[in-house]
């Protein structure tokens, strides 16, 4: 059964910054392209091919999502979001009905993005 949830789940702050189960990270904000909802997120793990996410959005297999990540400022100098088109292929419960990590292949990049959280 697929869950959508709306973004409004009680403890999550959007950082996670505490949680010890939750590795060095970027801010992001992700969009369902199904239900045009978006949601807050913390990406790691990033590579060339994609990267894991922890969000309170549960998504369907395959699904694809529209992903900004808002790396660190670098030097003092801050540095552009970026925004891309991923699709889930994992997803593991972290804090039952809270938080999951998502497993995301990158699909297609678009050009970076203003720098609004």
């Amino acid at each position: 059964m697929t869950r959508h949830n709306n973004g409004q789940q009680r403890g999550y702050s959007g950082a996670h910054a505490g949680n010890k189960d939750v590795p060095p990270h970027c801010q992001g904000k992700l969009r369902s392209l199904i239900t045009g909802q978006t949601y807050p997120a913390l990406c790691y793990d990033v590579r060339i091919t994609g990267m894991q996410v922890c969000t309170p959005y549960v998504p369907q297999l395959g699904e694809r999502i529209e992903l900004t990540v808002y790396p660190p400022d670098i030097g003092g100098r801050p540095s552009d979001p970026f925004t891309t088109e991923v699709e889930a292929v994992s997803c593991v419960e972290l804090q039952r009905g809270e938080l999951y990590q998502l497993g995301v292949n990158i699909v297609s990049s678009a050009a970076p993005t203003q720098r609004t959280r």
